[in-house]
């Protein structure tokens, strides 16, 4: 299993800030993820083990973590907004206004 530790260490943190919450949320799971695959040596186990249905599936979700890393570090989404917010921009349907 030790194939897919290469996929667990391509993620591109570093071009986020190190307090970015994307990034220390991305880092933890990463990180998550690739002490299971060097702790498992079957495919089912690993499967098992992440807990995140079949390994397709979750090479896929680590190939698209990196691509969005690449986006939000083109959009450097942790800078502040260009424009004040419009008003009502940040309110949720269900969220209860009065609390």
């Amino acid at each position: 299993m030790r194939a897919f530790r290469p996929l667990f260490q391509a993620v591109k943190l570093q071009k986020l800030p190190a307090d970015y919450a994307c990034r220390t949320a991305t880092a933890a799971l990463t990180q998550q993820r690739l002490s299971v695959v060097e702790r498992e040596t079957d495919a089912d186990a690993l499967e098992a083990a992440l807990g995140e249905g079949p390994l397709a599936f979750v090479v896929k979700q680590a190939e698209a973590e990196n691509q969005l890393v690449d986006k939000v570090a083109e959009w450097k989404a942790w800078e502040p907004l260009a424009e004040q917010a419009p008003e009502g921009q940040w309110a949720y349907a269900f969220k209860n206004k009065s609390a």
